[in-house]
């Protein structure tokens, strides 16, 4: 190997070596903790329960494969659910294009009568709860029965989806008592111009400020419904290729506990340009190095033939 070839052995190497670390930087995670012990009874006093007693949950996020982390505080252990003693260990997550509700009780509700149904809390349980896993959810594995941690591993929709909060409620029922406990999202107010007029080829700057806490304390992401189109900051700027009208969300939130959002819409107007591609954004980074990769090995393998 001449040292013109190992030159481009390790260029290829290093490139590799970028592409992998640019894919693993796609992981993404939420945990909060809550190290209190207020587990509230029926007359919203104190109770111990340690075993629906929340002391972390978490939102791990891979690819398109999610992992939610349900932690009991000391002492406290995932229970099974029986038609006299019934647990609920629910974990509700917000992404920039879902929501997806996860449910643990370790009993098939689709074999219980209405009246049994009605014992446990409410015929509206049937109507999300079955298999102990929420029925919007392609789900992996459930973990953690007889455990300190309760783990639900499912694939969302998008592998582009971002993790924006995440919300936990436990309780358990027994002898006509409920006790719960719950890590709530505290709610924020954007306050945005929801409806935009713009021609093509024109820069739209759009507008959002914040009717509680500093603007700078958060995250924004604008995210438009049917397209790959995706903003990041307060007031981004965006130039349309072409003529239509787009619906969308803006997000605000700060990976830990508070979470606010609004709609709106952009009304685009105009002839298209850039050949009607509206997609402005270049390929992701890691793809464009492992193309520079491939491109590399290619040529190696054809000067080695001649």
């Amino acid at each position: 190997m001449n040292k013109k070839t190992t030159k481009i052995m390790v260029i290829l190497t290093g490139l590799i070596i970028l592409s992998i670390t640019a894919v693993a930087a796609d992981t993404e995670t939420i945990t909060y903790i809550d190290e209190k012990q207020d587990v509230l009874d029926n007359e919203l006093e104190p109770a111990n329960k340690p075993n629906i007693d929340i002391l972390q949950i978490s939102a791990i996020k891979n690819g398109k494969e999610v992992e939610l982390k349900l932690k009991l505080n000391e002492g406290g252990l995932i229970q099974k659910s029986t038609f006299v003693h019934f647990y609920v260990y629910a974990l509700d997550l917000v992404t920039s294009k879902d929501e997806y509700a996860a449910m643990y009780t370790g009993l098939n509700l689709s074999s219980l009568t209405p009246e049994q149904l009605e014992e446990l809390g409410g015929q509206d349980i049937s109507l999300w709860i079955m298999d102990g896993q929420g029925n919007n959810i392609d789900v992996i594995s459930i973990a953690g029965e007889g455990e300190n941690e309760l783990s639900i591993k499912f694939n969302i929709n998008n592998i582009n989806e971002k993790l924006i909060a995440l919300s936990a409620n436990v309780y358990e029922t027994v002898a006509n008592q409920t006790f719960s406990d719950f890590y709530e999202i505290t709610p924020l107010d954007p306050i945005i111009k929801s409806n935009y007029d713009i021609k093509t080829g024109t820069p739209l700057n759009f507008e959002a400020t914040l009717e509680n806490g500093t603007a700078s304390d958060y995250n924004w992401l604008w995210v438009f419904d049917d397209s790959s189109i995706t903003l990041e900051g307060q007031n981004p700027s965006y130039t349309f290729n072409t003529p239509q009208a787009y619906t969308g969300t803006l997000y605000v939130y700060d990976g830990k506990s508070s979470m606010g959002f609004d709609t709106f819409q952009v009304n685009v107007t105009g002839n298209s340009t850039n050949g009607g591609n509206n997609n402005n954004n270049q390929p992701g980074f890691e793809l464009m190095l492992i193309i520079a990769a491939i491109a590399i090995t290619l040529l190696i393998f054809r000067k080695k033939k001649k």
